[in-house]
């Protein structure tokens, strides 16, 4: 392991100790992990999981906060005790998931499609195993598994689940319409109506619709969204033709793993659905834009066809890194579009339920790096901005990102 790695290593399990002991968790208080410069070796005793899961779930936690930088909000919401313990296995073992479908494309090395369709067809394969109770000796189904059939955590905390008027019976999927929305393409890829399966049973007690126990709770619909647009993109890599192509791929996998994450918290709310669609449309272009270096050095590109083309930008000048003032105003219009989701997605937070709030945190990243981007006049392969604001594959959280991270989670903001 590289110095570099090590020292991150370290600073990540420094700041898991020193929060969760300040936050008062009592299995850290009690746990060796509480000492990170004698064990450096992952997920504090908190996480609540199985001992024969232990190791697995380091795996996870390691390839959560290592994978890239524009994980930095994901491991640092789980690593400082910005959530509830009950409901870091669950958002871990959900963004490791993710993560594992979206570097499929990137460990494949034959030139043979087939073989990558195969990976993509054994995740499917798995969480239908994950589903059935049957899940293959693998940590990241492993930890899914072991989240999908535990109780809600939510509920077990005492916390409420809020569950619109509008939810059908029959675990369809239904669309909230949730007012009015400021984004022009909003209904077109969902963001009026966020999609997702609601999985309900009926209170025979009171007669009250509310969530049925897991692992039904979370929509397999997600999954297999998340799955289908990973392939798609693997099977064809041109870049998208327009701007609603590029928020189609970013509301497949983004706002579904949103969704999910609403669902581990035991939130279903229209208004929290609908931010999160935003919300994870806005993170998954910022992303592909975070990116824009990495990917061209792949020979990849994720700006729209339409959009260069009318700017005469070709794919070789985005491969070559060569900067124009056409390049400037493609990356600010697609900058722009995320801004205007993310906008939207704030716009709701006074609507949403307690508890929500925390889930969107990752708000935060998406923002830094938007205001990032214009500071150096939209160029996506600005040196600062990918040694700062991440790009490259590799690094940690500044500092300064983690105590706004923090800051917004005493605000109840993002």
């Amino acid at each position: 392991m590289s110095c570099t790695v090590r020292t991150c290593a370290f600073a990540v399990q420094l700041h898991i100790a020193v929060s969760h002991v300040v936050h008062g968790c009592p299995a850290c208080l009690k746990s060796a992990h509480a000492l990170p410069w004698m064990r450096v070796s992952g997920p504090c005793a908190c996480f609540n999981l199985p001992i024969y899961l232990s190791s697995d779930l380091r795996k996870v936690s390691i390839r959560v906060t290592f994978s890239s930088t524009s994980s930095w909000c994901g491991a640092c919401l789980s690593g400082l005790g910005l959530e509830p313990h009950e409901l870091r296995a669950p958002l871990f073992a959900l963004r490791a998931f993710n993560i594992e479908t979206a570097l499929v494309a990137d460990s494949v090395r034959s030139k043979e499609s087939v073989v990558g369709q195969i990976r993509f067809q054994w995740w499917r394969d798995a969480i239908k195993s994950v589903y059935d109770g049957r899940s293959p000796n693998h940590p990241v189904a492993l930890a899914l598994a072991h989240v999908l059939h535990s109780p809600n955590p939510a509920a077990a905390a005492g916390a409420a689940v809020n569950t619109p008027a509008d939810v059908t019976p029959d675990g369809d999927e239904t669309r909230w319409s949730s007012g009015s929305c400021n984004i022009s393409s909003c209904d077109s890829v969902g963001g009026g109506a966020a999609c997702r399966s609601t999985d309900v049973s009926l209170d025979a007690s009171n007669g009250e619709q509310g969530i049925s126990a897991s692992p039904f709770r979370y929509s397999r619909y997600c999954f297999k969204r998340i799955i289908d647009c990973r392939e798609a993109d693997f099977l064809d890599p041109q870049p998208p033709l327009d701007l609603q192509a590029l928020e189609k791929y970013a509301e497949g996998t983004s706002s579904q793993l949103m969704y999910l994450q609403l669902a581990a918290a035991g939130i279903k709310h229209r208004d929290a659905d609908h931010a999160a669609s935003h919300l994870g449309r806005a993170a998954g272009i910022t992303t592909l834009l975070r990116g824009t270096a990495m990917h061209a050095a792949s020979r990849r590109c994720y700006l729209p066809v339409d959009l260069c083309a009318a700017a005469r930008v070709s794919q070789e000048d985005v491969y070559s890194g060569i900067v124009s003032e056409g390049l400037r105003d493609v990356v600010h219009k697609v900058a722009s579009l995320a801004k205007g989701h993310l906008d939207e997605a704030r716009r709701l937070a006074s609507r949403l339920p307690t508890g929500a709030a925390g889930v969107m945190l990752p708000a935060v990243a998406v923002g830094r790096y938007l205001q990032a981007l214009e500071a150096v006049n939209f160029n996506p392969y600005d040196p600062k901005l990918i040694r700062e604001q991440g790009g490259s594959g590799a690094g940690s959280a500044p500092i300064s990102y983690i105590l706004a991270v923090k800051w917004h989670h005493l605000r109840g903001t993002y």
